[in-house]
Formats: structure tokens, sequence, C-alpha cells
């Protein structure tokens, strides 16, 4: 069984929110586009997906990398393809830490009384015309206190290029919301040590490399944490559509040779930080 915890379904709007930068991260990963990209055709997606044995995958909308008022993939659109696709996708919609009341009047709406399963939150960068906003910053902790008291996971970009944001900042914020379940996509590279660091002591905290363990140096860290003391706590995600299902999933399962810790890693954590049971997984 396999959960992808970075999986962007084919849809116009999850396209666009990553159409400007497809050729150069396939090729520098070292793989074609998806066949189903090319064709932007969602049946293709669903057959790869079998293909790759992927029984369920999860689908973070975003916002953008400029500070504008709307998401790049509306919440409305998250809701079409989960209810599409409600055995093959979960979907988290896209917040702005800069809108707190906007994001927790819209958890409630799309989350606690709808389809959707999570958060998902990029903080602003270093290049956007937005100072940084730290995410221990106490603006936010209204929606982090939300987000707790409801059980609503938050899948929070912190990696690559979103990098740039201090660890300690994370753990300060976990310290103080102990309960909040937080998937920290792309592994917070450049940060990897670090972030791992972090993970020791905050056990709701799920690092997933995704992209950024597969063909990098970034992938060792990874694989040793998982392989050893962080088995619990490391999750798979392809990065879909920026890498290829099938070669994502037969790279990680290779970094693991114990089935016990395979099985943890490609969706026996992602089951415990979803709190979804085996039983509730599509079978292939």
């Amino acid at each position: 069984m396999v959960i992808d915890l970075r999986l962007r379904p084919i849809t116009e709007c999850f396209l666009k929110s990553t159409t400007d930068i497809f050729p150069t991260y396939g090729c520098m990963f070292g793989y074609d586009l998806p066949e189903s990209v090319v064709a932007r055709s969602m049946e293709l997606c669903c057959k790869e997906m079998d293909e790759a044995g992927i029984n369920l995958g999860v689908a973070e909308a975003r916002w953008s990398f400029a500070p504008q008022s709307d998401p790049i993939v509306p919440a409305e659109d998250v809701v079409d393809i989960v209810t599409r696709y409600p055995d093959r996708l979960l979907g988290a919609i896209a917040i702005n830490g800069y809108h707190v009341e906007r994001a927790i009047a819209e958890a409630e709406k799309y989350v606690v009384n709808g389809p959707c399963s999570g958060l998902s939150l990029e903080l602003p960068f270093g290049f956007s015309q937005n100072p940084e906003l730290p995410i221990n910053d106490k603006s936010l902790q209204p929606l982090f206190s939300y987000m707790q008291e409801q059980d609503i996971p938050l899948f929070l970009t912190g990696g690559c290029i979103y990098g740039s944001q201090p660890v300690y900042y994370i753990d300060d914020m976990l310290k103080t919301f102990p309960n909040l379940r937080v998937f920290n996509l792309h592994g917070h590279v450049p940060y990897v040590n670090e972030i791992i660091h972090v993970a020791l002591t905050h056990p709701n905290l799920y690092l997933c490399p995704d992209m950024y363990g597969i063909n990098t140096h970034y992938a060792r860290p990874y694989i040793d944490a998982a392989n050893g003391f962080l088995q619990d706590q490391i999750v798979f995600g392809s990065a879909y559509p920026f890498i290829p299902m099938k070669p994502a999933v037969e790279v990680y399962e290779s970094y693991f040779k114990n089935s016990t810790i395979r099985d943890k890693i490609m969706y026996q954590n992602a089951l415990r930080g979803l709190k979804m049971e085996e039983s509730d997984l599509r079978k292939i």
C-alpha cells in the first residue's frame, strides 16, 4: 500500500499553480513529464496511480508566490476534485497567513463541515512584497488554536525556496501547539539536519521530503533517519506532477530493505498522521 502526501491532480487550477516550472523541475530530477500531464488527463492520472500502487493521494492547494487576495487553487476546486474522486484523493484548501479570520471561516466551511481534510499553508518568501511572517508569529495563534481544537492537520510547505524560514520558528510553534498535526512538505530543505532534530522532540511533526528525497544530495539524512530513530515520522510524497508517480514510489521503496520500516514510510505513518485506518484505503 502507498499513500502519496504530495499529489497535485490534473485540473486546470492545480496545473496553473505549477505549470511555470514543469519543464525545469522534471529535467532537474531526471524525469520527463508524466503522460497524464502532457495529455492533461485525470483519467490517465488515475491510471498512473494504479500502476504505481498508490491507494490514496493528498492534494494540497496553493495560494501563490505573490501576496494576492485569492488562492491559485480555490477551495471550491479542491471540493470538486475530492468529491469526484473520493476514494483516491484527500484535499487541503489553501490559506493565507495574513488572513487568519478568513482561514478559520474557510476551515469551518470546507473541512469541519465539508469534504476537505486539512489546510495548506505557504508562508511568504524573502522575495515576496510582504515581509516574512514567522510561523510562530502571534497573529497566527488563533488559527493554530482553532486547528488544534478541531483536530485539523496543517500541510506546511517548508523547503527549497520556502526554506529561508528558520527551523526554530517551527519548534517554537509546536511547543505552543503540541497536539497540532503538521506535515512538513519538501522536508524543509536545505535545513535537513535541523528539521530532523526538531522532529525528534515533536511526534506530531511529519517530514515529507518528496521530490528532494529523489536524486539529490539532501536524501541521505532522511534515509538514515527513516531507517532508524525517525522511522515513525517520515512519509512518502511523489511531488507529482513534477515527478512521475511510479518512479518516485520505486525510488523510495528501494531505500528501505526492512519491510516493517518500508511500510511505515510508504503508508502507515501517513495513516496515523491523517487519523485513518487501513480499511479506509482504496483497494488496487
